[in-house]
């Protein structure tokens, strides 16, 4: 994992000025982050808000093997009652195989293990075995910002020291740039982005929006090139993909923007 502190490209932040207005009529209705009530009920499993993306030539184009999306960081809470009950809330970017028994996902969520939110990084390796971490906390600067997360394959290529292809993991925020790569890999025919819940009592995110969530038909190279941005991604993907709208969390689609809110629901 690497880390250094990179602030946002300035036409990507000015990017985010109409989204952000959208989003603050939301939060407003909703009252701002409260304890979620009610919450997910499913046992020993979430709750979603999430789009997904899985059926190649129509949701998407060719061979998946990267995807990006642009999210906002908001305030989230996993108060007494969530830990008490091991809950967590998060909002992420997933890269997976088309049956997921194989994914990686990057985001931040709320679970009370750093006494506050925190990027993270989980991956399904072979359909039981799960790797997890803790990244970083949020920084305070990249509160009510917006963050870029991308999942790529890498494949081999004369000018690094790629010798297998693998997974990696990025994610470029107002002052945060972290890189995963934990050198395993697998075919991607899948991508989704949205919310998750895990509790009945606690959990809460503000109105979240994901937008400009892209994909790539081709296999990264240059493993020196930390940066990264949607241009990257030039592939868009096609309609609404396969909505999971457990409620709570909640999920709209408003045009081309994608909505979650925990845990009231939308207007």
């Amino acid at each position: 994992m690497q880390q250094r502190p990179s602030p946002l490209p300035y036409p990507l932040r000015m990017a985010l000025v109409g989204a952000t207005m959208m989003v603050a009529l939301f939060i407003a209705a909703c009252g701002g982050t409260t304890a979620a009530t009610p919450g997910c009920l499913k046992t020993n499993a979430g709750c979603y808000a999430i789009a997904r993306y899985f059926k190649q030539g129509t949701d998407f184009t060719g061979q998946l093997n990267g995807v990006y999306t642009l999210t906002s960081v908001v305030p989230m809470i996993c108060n007494v009652q969530c830990q008490q009950e091991k809950g967590f809330i998060a909002n992420y970017l997933l890269l997976g195989t088309s049956n997921f028994k194989q994914w990686s996902e990057i985001g931040y969520r709320a679970d009370g293990a750093l006494g506050g939110a925190q990027y993270f990084y989980e991956a399904r390796s072979d359909g039981q075995n799960v790797i997890f971490d803790n990244e970083s906390l949020l920084e305070p600067e990249d509160m009510h910002e917006g963050v870029q997360f991308a999942i790529n394959r890498f494949v081999p290529n004369p000018i690094n020291k790629i010798t297998s292809p693998h997974i990696v993991e990025r994610l470029e925020g107002g002052f945060s740039n972290i890189l995963i790569d934990r050198g395993w890999d697998f075919t991607p025919g899948a991508a989704e982005f949205g919310q998750l819940l895990h509790g009945t009592h606690g959990e809460a995110a503000k109105s979240t929006y994901f937008f400009d969530n892209h994909y790539t038909a081709v296999p990264a190279t240059d493993y020196n090139n930390f940066f990264f941005s949607q241009q990257d991604f030039p592939g868009v993907f096609q309609g609404q993909g396969l909505p999971l709208l457990d409620q709570p969390p909640y999920g709209k689609w408003v045009s081309s923007v994608f909505y979650t809110e925990c845990c009231t629901p939308f207007p």
